[in-house]
């Protein structure tokens, strides 16, 4: 057999190094429950890509989206030079047996980061929340399970996922199912990116950065992925923030808080309670639904997670009535209530509920929802005065940034929707 030319071997390393990497995510798959890539084949006719045709993919509640890896193995090997004459396959063996947990670096170019929002009928605000983050990471780098019925909810993001690229999972499952989705998701994005992150549709990702005088400011867009691409982690260890910055609610509801011309935030804080969970993608394990816990894989470091300078600019409490109605929908859709309770009904079940969670050594998902709905049944005049007054001493501030920001996405986005839209790759 004659011998191969320079560039026929890159060529055979190449695929080499992208099957092992797929084979390895299938093993992954198969052992921990994460969606098994698709068939090429099983896709014809619903897959044309000619520069890559194996690229590894896979499917989510009829939805089906590339899952291939980022790893480069070019650039693995000259970038660690003692690494410089391994194989393809050999390469592919030590980023995932060492380099890993030694937090090397496996792509050129900035670090991804990959985004995961469940949502339902989350009307005005899901717009604000698609198009920041979808300037911030890329649209293609949002994973959106929604169980909307509401039709502007919808049909914004089929224009979004046209427009944007943005990938979406039409689902009607309730809370406790969305929970196994949301991790088999993100299990099945381990290879293809560098962190992993699961938000909430009232949260928008910034970055908490202090100036010469040691007094820390929040940053939106650009410096976010400065701060990630700037990280290195050893052990593929989980991060976290416990920074948030509330925005304070409306005595009236209008439309979308993150528009708000009163750009009027509670100061930045350190809750020394709740935490967001970020992920290392190759160490990924386990979120629980709020993202405020998980773990990583076996033989990675779970003992030891890195505290981070991201921030969370929050809408968790929009005005009463609104906030309110998400108590009782989170309630709904866990199955803790019916459609057809009465309120009286409804107060004798969630007692029990809260009841129950008390003598719980881990408390019932959404518990915090199930009490707030459950104060507003019980006396809602009393329960909307003690949501305000709960502002009332908190340090005030003006941020105007997210703000300003969204104003110009929204209005480049109506500009772009008459044109003609990307596809998804299914």
């Amino acid at each position: 057999m004659d011998k191969l030319s320079t560039r026929q071997r890159r060529r055979w390393g190449a695929w080499i190094a992208a099957g092992g990497v797929a084979l390895v995510l299938l093993l992954w798959g198969s052992r921990r429950g994460a969606p098994a890539p698709a068939s090429p084949a099983a896709l014809t006719g619903r897959h044309r890509c000619p520069k890559c045709a194996a690229a590894p993919l896979c499917e989510l509640e009829g939805t089906v989206y590339e899952c291939g890896s980022i790893f480069d193995w070019r650039f693995y090997t000259t970038r660690h030079t003692k690494l410089a004459n391994f194989s393809a396959s050999e390469a592919t063996a030590h980023w995932l047996s060492k380099g890993i947990a030694e937090g090397r670096r496996s792509h050129a170019g900035r670090k991804t980061l990959k985004i995961l929002l469940m949502t339902k009928d989350e009307w005005p605000l899901l717009r604000s929340w698609v198009l920041y983050h979808a300037d911030l990471v890329g649209g293609s780098n949002l994973y959106i399970i929604d169980g909307s019925t509401d039709p502007d909810a919808v049909a914004f993001l089929e224009q979004a996922q046209c427009q944007l690229g943005v990938h979406v999972f039409r689902s009607d499952a309730d809370l406790t199912q969305l929970s196994v989705l949301m991790t088999q998701l993100l299990r099945s994005l381990t290879l293809s990116s560098d962190f992993l992150l699961k938000l909430d549709t009232d949260e928008f990702l910034a970055v908490s950065e202090p100036d010469v005088s040691d007094v820390r400011h929040t940053f939106v867009g650009a410096p976010v992925l400065d701060y990630l691409d700037g990280l290195e982690i050893m052990g593929g260890r989980k991060l976290f923030t416990r920074r948030w910055q509330w925005g304070i609610p409306p005595a009236k509801c209008h439309g979308d808080p993150a528009l708000s011309p009163e750009d009027t935030f509670k100061a930045p804080f350190v809750d020394e309670v709740r935490r967001k969970a970020l992920f290392q993608a190759a160490s990924f394990a386990y979120v629980d639904l709020g993202s405020h816990g998980g773990r990583v894989r076996e033989g990675f470091n779970n003992s030891d997670p890195v505290e981070t300078d991201l921030v969370l600019i929050e809408f968790r409490y929009d005005c009463y009535d609104r906030w309110t109605a998400n108590n009782r929908k989170a309630v709904l859709s866990h199955g803790y209530l019916s459609d057809y309770d009465s309120d009286a009904e409804a107060v004798e079940k969630l007692e029990a509920l809260v009841n129950k969670s008390a003598s719980l050594p881990k408390k019932l998902a959404s518990i915090h929802k199930i009490e707030n709905y459950l104060g507003h049944l019980q006396d809602p005049e009393a329960w909307r005065r003690a949501f305000y007054a709960e502002f009332e001493g908190d340090k005030r501030i003006k941020f105007s940034a997210l703000r300003v920001l969204l104003e110009r996405l929204h209005r480049q986005f109506d500009r772009q929707a008459g044109g003609r839209c990307r596809r998804s790759p299914a």
